[in-house]
């Protein structure tokens, strides 16, 4: 759903994911990091703030398994308090990639 949203523009983002090799289940291997720059605010006169610029990242730790023909990754999901740099659980997530069971081009 990216740039998909009635709040502040999207300037720019990225993400990245990995796999730690030597984590076990309980240590939730899968690594996701994604990032998103956003963009408000206007200079148009002494009222107002100007152009605001700021940057929200998140983190996902989750383990990977198969839910019948796809591939599935379950977990926690966190952010960093800038104020006192403490890593926050904010949430859950699964992602399901129905698309992987697929196979590439309609092989499997």
């Amino acid at each position: 759903t990216i740039g998909k949203s009635n709040g502040p523009k999207i300037k720019e983002y990225r993400g990245d994911w990995h796999i730690l090799e030597t984590a076990t289940e309980e240590d939730r291997p899968f690594r996701m990091r994604l990032s998103r720059t956003y963009e408000a605010g206007c200079h148009t006169g002494r009222n107002q703030v100007g152009d605001i610029i700021y940057t929200l990242t998140r983190e996902f730790h989750g383990n990977v398994e198969m839910v019948g023909d796809s591939i599935s990754v379950s977990g926690r999901m966190h952010g960093i308090d800038d104020g006192s740099l403490l890593d926050c659980e904010l949430g859950y997530f699964t992602m399901i990639d129905a698309v992987a069971s697929e196979g590439i081009e309609g092989e499997k």
